[in-house]
């Protein structure tokens, strides 16, 4: 509560739900019964452009931006079957980052770039997972965003460096 208005933003972030969560989940563009193959190769070619812009909003609002790895082509094909009945065009999560921030002022300001992006028609957020929320049965919390450039989708975590510092005892578990 010291870092920032938490009700004011579990407001925010339940209100970025509400808008951006679609009655499908989202997807690649990409055929119907498109390989893992396409997919990483439509992630090559968008996937760092997607990465870098959102990087920008992340270090201007003053968050620490880490990308992290290409998902791992087994664990693509597991998500597709487990997750998506094997479309694998709706595994939107094969390039990822995260923005770190130290209050939920800051975090909320990194939002409020966002939205000015998507009216500005910069960015297309596709999906908004709010788990801050609705937590994980771990505990663990965050807002995982879904966002498409060219046809290719990609994700941004945002989050509290103090539940980052946790994260891999939480993600352990789930």
């Amino acid at each position: 509560q010291e870092n920032g208005d938490v009700d004011a933003f579990l407001t925010l972030s339940a209100a970025l739900a509400a808008d951006f969560t679609p009655a499908e989940p989202p997807r690649c563009a990409l055929p119907e019964g498109s390989s893992i193959d396409a997919l990483i190769e439509l992630a090559s070619r968008h996937g760092r452009l997607l990465l870098e812009s959102l990087a920008h909003i992340v270090q201007a609002t003053g968050g620490e931006y880490t990308r992290g790895p290409r998902k791992a082509q087994h664990r693509i094909q597991q998500k597709a079957k487990s997750d998506y009945n094997d479309d694998l065009a709706r595994v939107v999560d094969v390039e990822r980052a995260t923005g770190i921030f130290d209050s939920a002022d800051d975090l909320s300001e990194a939002i409020s770039v966002l939205r000015g992006n998507v009216r500005r028609k910069r960015i297309l957020i596709r999906r908004c997972k709010d788990h801050f929320g609705h937590p994980f049965d771990t505990g663990y919390r965050d807002l995982q965003f879904n966002i498409e450039l060219d046809g290719f989708v990609g994700e941004l975590q945002l989050n509290l460096r103090r539940i980052t510092e946790v994260k891999a005892k939480a993600h352990a578990a789930y």
